[in-house]
């Protein structure tokens, strides 16, 4: 790469291969974790400067800021000598004002190099010289004033600023340590479903667009002020990351998957009541990982029968989107002949997740399925209620 123009300047001998936690090679980071890069391709090396002819100027562009990060990646480290300075102001009828200036001078580049020769440094402008200061000098402060200045409110989000707020949902919450916990959660969604989430939102009429910007509609704001009455945490962008790090939990096997789903269709049937009634008190959302883990319910929470889960499906299902595969669904007619007395003709099927938890009861409980139990619902569901609290 560094044979194409505008990079050959660039000093990259050897290549600095930053590992660990903080660094740009750490397979531990992505251990059970969906992970998408975008760099040069290396098979096309070869006659690299010939397809960049038939780019036109966005796509150059484009090519060339994927280039910069990929090399700042394994660059050297950007090194400089900091001077800060701190000085006492007196101030009349009060204690003495801190002021602070911060001056740096370069003493290698190293990534930032690949940057400042495309005048992308940002941190140039910012960065200024200081006169040679010793400890304990005395400065005068002169042309000393007072602003008047207004704050502005924060900028309406767009699209973008939206899916960086989600990835990074940790930044509205207080508690330091749930803060933490958000960071490893990585947000809310992924950097597949997020923007899909927005554009849900606006077939859903709760979003709207206004030129660039994102807008909640008025339908939008009546829906969260409902669900924040009903259970604020709900609503609370800690809760939600808290979700996926249980979803997380599921697809690294430190979780049972059952555990999990049981405990969303549980807070879904909580949250339903809460809403069709008058609510004794807020509900509670945030199940506790140890009984996920171990797939025993809340004390005093719901018990979660297959007809309760039935119910709370359209809920549950937004909420563990995640963690859905795909269903190979029954044949409407079953190829074994059976008699009316087995199955009634106009007796609706169970649903393939019924069958399938009726099969993993069974074989843990070491019972007999009953007849039929695959093609009539009441019949499933009977045998289900009859063993699932056992």
């Amino acid at each position: 790469m560094t044979q194409l123009r505008g990079f050959a300047h660039l000093e990259i001998a050897p290549p600095v291969i930053r590992r660990g936690k903080s660094g740009h090679f750490c397979d531990k980071a992505l251990e059970g974790v969906s992970h998408h890069a975008v760099v040069p391709n290396v098979n096309v090396l070869d006659d690299l400067e010939t397809r960049l002819t038939r780019l036109n100027d966005d796509e150059k562009r484009l090519f060339a800021l994927i280039c910069r990060s990929y090399l700042a990646a394994v660059m050297l480290d950007y090194e400089y000598r900091q001077t800060v300075v701190t000085l006492s102001v007196p101030v009349p009828e009060g204690s003495p004002a801190e002021f602070r200036a911060v001056g740096r001078i370069p003493l290698r580049l190293g990534w930032k190099a690949v940057y400042q020769a495309a005048d992308l440094d940002s941190e140039a402008e910012d960065e200024q010289t200081l006169p040679s200061l010793s400890d304990g000098e005395t400065a005068v402060l002169s042309d000393a004033r007072v602003e008047a200045k207004r704050t502005q409110p924060p900028p309406r989000y767009n699209e973008g600023t939206l899916v960086d707020a989600m990835q990074n949902a940790w930044r509205f919450v207080e508690d330091p340590a749930l803060r933490d916990r958000l960071k490893e959660a990585k947000g809310i969604g992924t950097p597949a479903t997020r923007a899909e989430i927005i554009k849900g939102l606006k077939r859903q009429n709760l979003l709207a667009a206004e030129g660039k910007l994102v807008l909640p509609t008025p339908a939008g704001l009546q829906l969260f002020e409902l669900l924040r009455g009903a259970a604020p945490a709900l609503v609370d962008p800690g809760t939600t990351a808290l979700w996926e790090m249980r979803l997380d939990e599921v697809v690294t096997g430190r979780a049972d998957f059952r555990a999990v789903i049981d405990g969303i269709a549980d807070a879904a049937l909580e949250l339903i009541k809460a809403s069709l009634g008058p609510s004794s008190g807020a509900v509670d959302l945030t199940v506790p990982a140890p009984a996920l883990r171990s797939g025993r319910r809340r004390p005093g929470g719901q018990g979660a029968s297959p007809a309760a889960v039935k119910e709370a499906k359209p809920v549950g299902s937004r909420l563990a989107t995640k963690v859905r595969r795909p269903l190979t669904r029954k044949p409407k007619t079953s190829p074994i002949p059976v008699s009316d007395a087995e199955v009634k003709p106009t007796a609706a099927a169970p649903t393939a997740k019924m069958v399938a938890y009726a099969q993993s009861l069974a074989r843990s409980k070491n019972l007999p399925l009953p007849a039929g139990y695959d093609r009539d619902f009441k019949a499933c569901r009977r045998f289900l209620d009859e063993h699932a609290r056992e």
